[in-house]
């Protein structure tokens, strides 16, 4: 999948996404940071942080992700939304027309929490928002280009040259 998106500072980005259903997942942004995350033997996922400027990758779990401050989990990756974190927010279907790309459509949704909300058109069949709108109607998230090819395993490989950086072993090891 290909997406554009806006981030909060107003700037563009290009997004490539593959997801192979909950085992393992990439994506590249802007042709310089890749995210990788493979589910493991316990259930849980590892994660890697490439940087392809500087030729760096770092593994980190979720457990440490968190005490970092980051916050990603595998849903809000896999499926690019998050859930609201606040225990006040609301979901309420739209009467917009469905947006369709190629052979997918979705439906619209309008996420409230306190203090902003988003228009989403939801792809049921694809399991991720094809539009994002803000709460002033500006485009800020719209998937150019969806492929259900089959994943080449080559997508989710790792280069072998990077600097390999265990943060699990250098901030918190056990």
């Amino acid at each position: 999948m290909i997406v554009h998106y806006t981030d909060a500072e107003g700037k563009s980005h290009r997004l490539e996404y593959w997801r192979d259903g909950d085992r393992r997942l990439r994506r590249s942004t802007d042709d310089k940071m890749d995210l990788y995350a493979f589910k493991t033997k316990d259930g849980d996922y590892q994660y890697f942080v490439v940087n392809r400027q500087k030729a760096i990758v770092v593994k980190i779990n979720r457990t440490n992700l968190y005490r970092l401050g980051a916050f990603y989990n595998w849903y809000s990756l896999a499926h690019v939304l998050r859930r609201p974190p606040e225990k006040t927010y609301s979901v309420e279907a739209l009467k917009r027309k469905p947006y369709r790309l190629g052979n997918y459509y979705c439906n619209w949704y309008l996420i409230k929490e306190s203090q902003r909300s988003h228009s989403v058109c939801w792809s049921e069949k694809l399991g991720v928002p094809l539009l994002i709108e803000d709460q002033k109607g500006k485009t800020i998230w719209k998937v150019q280009k969806v492929s259900t090819q089959p994943i080449q395993d080559s997508v989710f490989r790792i280069r072998s040259d990077l600097l390999q950086i265990d943060a699990d072993e250098e901030f918190y090891p056990e």
